[in-house]
């Protein structure tokens, strides 16, 4: 099964977002608004109030002086906002789900 939702974000930041039913995930750089609030909706059961999405450009890492090594890939990112009233969604069951 081919799914938009390639990874979910655990940071310090995502956590305080959690609490506000906000959820940080990278998506796939294809992907778009309607397509991932239809995807959430009918992995996890939940109703979705909003999707923003975002674009991480691709950064050049450099190693001594002037010496270019690799570059890190883009990223595209999301947060999911839940409608009033939802449940929350656990991050360890979201973060087992989008390995299978």
């Amino acid at each position: 099964m081919d799914t938009l939702i390639k990874k979910v974000v655990v940071t310090e930041k995502g956590a305080q977002l959690e609490g506000a039913k906000k959820y940080v995930v990278i998506v796939d750089t294809n992907a778009n608004k309607v397509a991932l609030k239809q995807e959430f909706t009918k992995r996890y059961g939940v109703k979705v109030a909003k999707v923003n999405l975002f674009t991480s450009p691709a950064k050049t890492k450099q190693k001594g002086k002037g010496i270019f090594v690799n570059k890190r890939p883009v990223l595209k990112k999301a947060i999911i906002t839940l409608k009033k009233g939802e449940k929350a969604v656990d991050l360890i069951k979201l973060k087992k789900s989008v390995k299978k």
